[in-house]
Protein backbone atom coordinates (compact mmCIF):
# COMPACT_ATOMS: atom_id res chain seq x y z
CA UNK A 1 0.00 0.00 0.00
CA UNK A 2 2.84 2.03 0.74
CA UNK A 3 4.13 2.09 -2.47
CA UNK A 4 1.28 2.02 -4.45
CA UNK A 5 0.87 5.91 -2.98
CA UNK A 6 4.89 6.62 -3.73
CA UNK A 7 5.67 6.71 -0.55
CA UNK A 8 9.43 5.09 -0.01
CA UNK A 9 10.21 2.19 2.82
CA UNK A 10 13.33 2.14 4.48
CA UNK A 11 13.74 -1.38 6.96
CA UNK A 12 14.45 -0.43 10.08
CA UNK A 13 13.45 -1.96 13.51
CA UNK A 14 13.53 0.24 16.68
CA UNK A 15 11.83 -1.97 18.74
CA UNK A 16 14.90 -2.89 20.53
CA UNK A 17 15.21 0.73 21.48
CA UNK A 18 15.43 1.81 25.58
CA UNK A 19 16.59 -2.11 26.62
CA UNK A 20 19.84 -2.60 25.98
CA UNK A 21 22.72 0.14 25.86
CA UNK A 22 25.10 -1.25 22.89
CA UNK A 23 22.27 -2.27 20.96
CA UNK A 24 20.81 1.15 21.36
CA UNK A 25 24.34 2.93 20.30
CA UNK A 26 24.08 1.07 17.49
CA UNK A 27 20.37 1.30 16.11
CA UNK A 28 20.63 5.33 17.13
CA UNK A 29 23.98 5.16 14.44
CA UNK A 30 22.74 3.27 12.07
CA UNK A 31 19.46 5.45 12.01
CA UNK A 32 21.64 8.73 12.08
CA UNK A 33 23.20 7.36 8.82
CA UNK A 34 19.80 6.92 7.18
CA UNK A 35 18.87 10.59 8.25
CA UNK A 36 21.34 12.16 7.15
CA UNK A 37 21.25 10.01 3.27
CA UNK A 38 17.83 11.02 3.23
CA UNK A 39 17.92 14.77 4.27
CA UNK A 40 14.89 15.58 4.94
CA UNK A 41 12.92 18.54 5.09
CA UNK A 42 10.78 17.22 7.97
CA UNK A 43 11.12 14.02 10.58
CA UNK A 44 8.05 12.88 12.21
CA UNK A 45 8.28 10.32 15.16
CA UNK A 46 5.68 8.64 16.32
CA UNK A 47 5.98 6.74 19.84
CA UNK A 48 8.28 6.87 22.95
CA UNK A 49 10.71 4.14 21.77
CA UNK A 50 10.97 5.99 17.87
CA UNK A 51 11.50 9.62 19.85
CA UNK A 52 13.70 8.05 22.32
CA UNK A 53 15.60 6.36 19.40
CA UNK A 54 15.46 9.58 17.30
CA UNK A 55 16.71 11.39 20.28
CA UNK A 56 20.08 9.76 20.45
CA UNK A 57 20.66 9.87 16.41
CA UNK A 58 19.86 13.09 15.66
CA UNK A 59 22.65 13.91 18.35
CA UNK A 60 24.89 12.80 15.18
CA UNK A 61 23.20 14.71 12.28
CA UNK A 62 21.25 17.92 12.11
CA UNK A 63 17.65 18.03 11.26
CA UNK A 64 15.38 21.44 10.42
CA UNK A 65 12.23 20.06 11.82
CA UNK A 66 11.23 17.30 14.08
CA UNK A 67 7.12 16.60 14.82
CA UNK A 68 7.61 14.30 17.94
CA UNK A 69 3.55 12.32 18.41
CA UNK A 70 3.48 10.67 21.86
CA UNK A 71 0.67 8.36 22.05
CA UNK A 72 2.06 5.83 24.24
CA UNK A 73 2.81 7.30 27.37
CA UNK A 74 2.56 4.39 29.24
CA UNK A 75 6.41 3.89 28.43
CA UNK A 76 7.56 7.52 29.66
CA UNK A 77 7.23 6.24 33.13
CA UNK A 78 11.01 7.38 35.45
CA UNK A 79 13.16 4.27 34.77
CA UNK A 80 14.06 3.06 37.94
CA UNK A 81 17.06 3.63 39.86
CA UNK A 82 19.15 1.25 38.99
CA UNK A 83 18.64 1.86 35.42
CA UNK A 84 19.95 5.19 36.04
CA UNK A 85 22.93 3.85 36.04
CA UNK A 86 23.76 2.81 33.17
CA UNK A 87 20.87 4.48 30.31
CA UNK A 88 19.21 7.40 30.45
CA UNK A 89 15.55 7.15 30.91
CA UNK A 90 13.14 7.21 28.05
CA UNK A 91 11.54 10.43 29.49
CA UNK A 92 15.10 12.07 29.60
CA UNK A 93 15.68 11.10 26.30
CA UNK A 94 12.35 12.16 25.02
CA UNK A 95 12.02 15.67 26.89
CA UNK A 96 15.84 17.01 24.85
CA UNK A 97 13.82 15.77 21.76
CA UNK A 98 11.28 18.12 23.10
CA UNK A 99 13.05 20.92 24.16
CA UNK A 100 14.89 21.43 20.78
CA UNK A 101 14.27 24.41 18.97
CA UNK A 102 13.18 22.80 15.89
CA UNK A 103 10.56 20.43 17.88
CA UNK A 104 7.10 20.26 17.74
CA UNK A 105 5.10 18.40 20.02
CA UNK A 106 1.71 16.45 19.27
CA UNK A 107 -0.26 14.96 22.62
CA UNK A 108 -3.77 13.46 22.14
CA UNK A 109 -5.79 14.99 25.28
CA UNK A 110 -4.67 17.49 27.60
CA UNK A 111 -4.41 14.93 30.66
CA UNK A 112 -1.08 13.24 28.08
CA UNK A 113 0.15 17.09 28.11
CA UNK A 114 -0.15 17.55 32.08
CA UNK A 115 1.39 13.96 32.70
CA UNK A 116 4.42 14.52 30.12
CA UNK A 117 5.28 18.39 31.99
CA UNK A 118 4.75 16.16 35.39
CA UNK A 119 7.82 13.68 33.86
CA UNK A 120 9.99 16.94 32.88
CA UNK A 121 8.92 16.77 28.92
CA UNK A 122 8.08 21.06 28.93
CA UNK A 123 7.69 21.84 25.27
CA UNK A 124 6.62 25.45 25.61
CA UNK A 125 4.32 26.77 22.78
CA UNK A 126 5.47 24.45 20.71
CA UNK A 127 2.45 21.52 20.74
CA UNK A 128 -0.81 20.70 19.58
CA UNK A 129 -3.56 18.28 20.86
CA UNK A 130 -4.54 16.00 18.06
CA UNK A 131 -7.46 13.24 19.36
CA UNK A 132 -6.55 9.70 18.60
CA UNK A 133 -6.55 7.49 15.81
CA UNK A 134 -10.07 6.16 16.88
CA UNK A 135 -11.21 3.01 16.27
CA UNK A 136 -11.30 0.55 13.46
CA UNK A 137 -14.94 -0.71 12.61
CA UNK A 138 -13.30 -3.78 11.21
CA UNK A 139 -11.69 -4.86 14.10
CA UNK A 140 -14.35 -3.71 16.62
CA UNK A 141 -17.56 -4.50 15.40
CA UNK A 142 -20.83 -3.07 16.86
CA UNK A 143 -22.03 -5.84 18.88
CA UNK A 144 -25.91 -6.41 19.98
CA UNK A 145 -26.50 -5.71 23.74
CA UNK A 146 -25.96 -8.18 26.02
CA UNK A 147 -29.39 -10.23 27.56
CA UNK A 148 -26.89 -11.99 30.45
CA UNK A 149 -28.08 -10.53 33.88
CA UNK A 150 -24.64 -10.55 34.62
CA UNK A 151 -22.47 -7.76 34.49
CA UNK A 152 -20.19 -7.87 31.47
CA UNK A 153 -16.44 -5.61 31.78
CA UNK A 154 -14.47 -5.40 29.04
CA UNK A 155 -10.81 -4.01 28.43
CA UNK A 156 -9.32 -2.85 25.37
CA UNK A 157 -6.09 -2.88 24.44
CA UNK A 158 -2.59 -5.03 23.72
CA UNK A 159 -1.86 -8.17 25.70
CA UNK A 160 1.24 -6.43 27.54
CA UNK A 161 1.91 -5.62 31.17
CA UNK A 162 2.24 -2.17 30.74
CA UNK A 163 -1.31 -1.84 30.25
CA UNK A 164 -2.00 -3.29 33.32
CA UNK A 165 -3.50 -6.20 31.96
CA UNK A 166 -1.87 -8.45 34.73
CA UNK A 167 -3.27 -5.88 37.41
CA UNK A 168 -6.60 -6.15 36.02
CA UNK A 169 -6.82 -10.43 36.04
CA UNK A 170 -5.54 -10.23 39.87
CA UNK A 171 -8.08 -8.29 40.65
CA UNK A 172 -10.86 -9.81 38.81
CA UNK A 173 -10.16 -13.39 40.46
CA UNK A 174 -10.25 -10.90 43.92
CA UNK A 175 -13.50 -9.91 42.70
CA UNK A 176 -15.04 -13.20 42.25
CA UNK A 177 -12.93 -15.24 45.75
CA UNK A 178 -15.68 -12.42 47.29
CA UNK A 179 -18.73 -14.14 45.52
CA UNK A 180 -19.23 -10.94 42.69
CA UNK A 181 -20.17 -12.65 39.77
CA UNK A 182 -18.55 -10.41 36.94
CA UNK A 183 -17.76 -11.40 33.09
CA UNK A 184 -14.52 -9.89 31.87
CA UNK A 185 -14.09 -9.61 28.32
CA UNK A 186 -10.05 -8.94 26.77
CA UNK A 187 -10.10 -7.17 23.19
CA UNK A 188 -7.00 -7.25 22.08
CA UNK A 189 -3.62 -8.12 19.92
CA UNK A 190 -1.16 -10.49 22.37
CA UNK A 191 1.64 -8.15 21.55
CA UNK A 192 3.99 -11.07 20.77
CA UNK A 193 6.61 -8.54 19.50
CA UNK A 194 6.47 -6.92 22.66
CA UNK A 195 9.47 -7.46 25.49
CA UNK A 196 6.97 -7.18 28.38
CA UNK A 197 4.21 -9.42 26.49
CA UNK A 198 1.96 -11.68 28.13
CA UNK A 199 3.27 -15.53 27.31
CA UNK A 200 0.31 -16.94 25.63
CA UNK A 201 -0.23 -19.79 28.02
CA UNK A 202 -1.03 -17.28 30.75
CA UNK A 203 -3.55 -15.84 28.13
CA UNK A 204 -4.97 -19.30 27.11
CA UNK A 205 -4.92 -20.35 30.96
CA UNK A 206 -7.25 -17.05 31.69
CA UNK A 207 -9.69 -18.25 29.06
CA UNK A 208 -10.30 -20.96 31.15
CA UNK A 209 -11.81 -19.10 33.61
CA UNK A 210 -15.59 -19.24 33.47
CA UNK A 211 -16.41 -15.76 33.27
Amino acid sequence: ELDEIGAGVIDFDCRASLSNPARDAAAAWKLARILEAENADAIHVIGVRPAALASLALKLVAANRIVVHLPDLDRLEPATTMARLYRPSPAGLVASLVRRPESFLLVENPDDLAHLRALGVEPGARLAVLGGAGVDPDDYPMMPPSQSATPIAACVGCMVTSSGIDVLMRAFDRVWARGVRLHLELVGEPGADEPDAIPPSEIAQWGLHPA
